[in-house]
């Protein structure tokens, strides 16, 4: 064999589409699966879920542009748990042409996993009522509320409508948290119960027009933590200011007493210059106990007076705190 042919056999052998026309006819793992060789089992909750979903749809992206659905079944052969992992991102990506592809190759009602739940907390409308029309089982009392929560109004209504699973009692206070308007005056024109949480979460996540529907519609109780509003200092005041104007169940004193804890010398200064929420020995001992200087530089600016309730505990909690130098730049801040 002459040096030109030897060049031809061994150019030709290194092609790829050889290799794979070759593969194709070999036991074990076929060309097109090699890409699902390291993927991970479906995980088992919604945060992790979406992290497993975006690798995992790239790579069935790539692998639906060159095989199409005729290989699924090798697919699921060589690695089984594949064929749930179909399933499932099927469901979140509500695709139903594709559901029911795999319907066909699969039978989903043998799936045993609570798909129409999956459908929930995703959103995936038209996958829900696919499954349901199935005759899927695959759901529970939690569905309304993972619906409920990211505000998919329509499944709330379906679910509604067609299943029997029950509620949990969350939903309408999920939607609240989430600031979905709309779903939480469904529920409530529904009569849907709460859990006595919509307006504290609404205040939470600086849902404004919510906490005000909330205000004027129902008559749950507004316990606020300062620790859990909104990080966005406009947000906080707006929220602070309507609450102290608008809402007898909330103590300004208590509001206080967290914003000294929090350092939010802002909201400070809104209840007692807007407000005239009075200073109180609980509130310098807080402040001197976490060395917040700029508040207890706003206390005495504002009543000198006020420092006379350093008492002796108060100071050796300042310097066995390992404040001591703030204690001197406070006392020089007094003299």
């Amino acid at each position: 064999m002459n040096k030109a042919s030897k060049s031809f056999i061994i150019s030709a052998l290194v092609q790829p589409e050889l290799w794979r026309t070759i593969n194709v006819f070999q036991p074990g793992t076929y060309f097109a699966n090699l890409s699902f060789l390291k993927v991970e089992n479906v995980p088992l909750t919604p945060a992790s879920l979406q992290h497993w979903l975006v690798p995992f749809q790239m790579k069935l992206n790539d692998y639906y542009t060159e095989y199409g659905t005729s290989q699924l079944q090798r697919l699921v052969e060589r690695f089984p748990n594949m064929k749930l992992n179909l399933i499932v991102a099927t469901i979140i990506t509500n695709d139903v042409a594709l559901l029911q592809v795999l319907h066909t190759k699969f039978d989903l009602l043998s799936c045993p996993n609570k798909l129409l739940k999956m459908a929930c907390i995703f959103g995936s409308f038209e996958a829900q009522v696919y499954l349901h029309e199935l005759g899927h089982p695959g759901s529970d009392r939690y569905a309304m509320t993972f619906a409920a929560t990211i505000g998919a109004l329509d499944i709330v209504k379906f679910l509604h409508d067609n299943r029997t699973e029950g509620y949990t009692g969350h939903a309408l206070d999920q939607a609240a948290s989430n600031g979905h308007l709309e779903v939480v005056r469904w529920l409530h024109s529904k009569e849907y119960p709460s859990a006595g949480e919509a307006m504290a979460l609404a205040v939470q996540h600086g849902h404004m027009e919510l906490v005000q529907w909330l205000h004027i519609h129902r008559d749950e109780v507004c316990r606020i933590s300062l620790f859990h509003l909104s990080a966005n200092q406009a947000k906080a005041l707006e929220m602070v200011e309507w609450l102290c104007v608008n809402r007898c169940d909330v103590d300004p004193d208590e509001i206080l007493h967290d914003a000294v804890l929090g350092n939010r010398l802002a909201i400070i200064e809104l209840l007692v210059d807007r407000f005239g929420v009075p200073w109180s020995s609980r509130h310098i001992k807080t402040a001197v106990r976490l060395g917040n200087l700029t508040i207890l530089h706003r206390i005495q600016c504002k009543d000198p007076r006020i420092v006379d309730t350093l008492d002796q505990k108060s100071e050796k909690a300042y310097h066995e705190g390992g404040l001591a130098h703030g204690a001197m730049a406070l006392r020089s801040c007094w003299i």
